[in-house]
């Protein structure tokens, strides 16, 4: 009895050669959706830690301007309502907020520079701690004081909050070149009324909500 053609192809071996290539498939399958359960889960993770760093920002600079507004009225009260010579700093103590307008200074009072101000507050982490630093600037519609004047009596106060690393002293870890490593910055501004006539009450001019930093350095 002859053996069609047909037949020989159906015989044992080509029944192997099909489960091989479905066993192939399925393999190549699995590894593509385990690819893409890895990445999901990891973009997942790096969101959830930038969601951290930008809430412990926002909150390093609220706690920044409650204090600076309490420092800088009972400087502008002590000195009759007179905040220009707050308005000074050499450019190392420059910073030009996110948005333009004028430049601010790093907030000197009393001898005490608001520059890098750690948190005593631990984040879960021994390693992390939020940082703010203080800045002052005269307010854009006062076109007769300048920059480094005030003629008005007003200022605006400005927070920027960071999460920083820190090392076993509670110092921010810096690198090469003095800066601390830092996550996703939070600016926040306020303007202070220092007029000696009424209150000094703080307002809030604007927030930079969406911060300045993409993620840890």
């Amino acid at each position: 009895m002859k053996t069609s053609r047909t037949a020989l192809l159906r015989g044992p071996g080509h029944r192997r050669g099909s489960a091989l290539i479905i066993v192939l498939l399925v393999v190549l399958v699995l590894t593509i959706v385990g690819i893409g359960v890895a990445f999901f889960s990891s973009t997942e993770d790096r969101t959830s830690g930038n969601a951290k760093m930008s809430r412990v920002g926002f909150y390093a600079a609220e706690a920044g301007l409650r204090l600076g507004e309490s420092v800088v009225t009972g400087f502008a009260q002590g000195n009759n309502g007179s905040v220009g010579m707050l308005l000074n700093g050499t450019p190392a103590n420059t910073y030009l907020p996110p948005g333009g307008g004028r430049p601010a200074y790093i907030l000197v009072l009393n001898g005490v520079t608001y520059k890098d101000v750690v948190l005593t507050q631990t984040l879960g982490d021994a390693n992390q701690r939020p940082m703010y630093s203080l800045y002052v600037r005269n307010n854009q519609e006062d076109v007769a004081g300048g920059d480094n004047g005030d003629t008005d009596f007003k200022i605006n106060l400005i927070a920027v909050g960071q999460m920083v690393l820190v090392d076993s002293g509670g110092n921010p870890v810096r690198d090469a070149n003095g800066q601390p490593t830092v996550g996703i910055t939070k600016v926040l501004e306020e303007q202070l009324d220092a007029n000696p006539s009424g209150s000094a009450a703080a307002t809030q001019k604007g927030a930079n909500a969406g911060g300045t930093g993409g993620g840890a350095k």
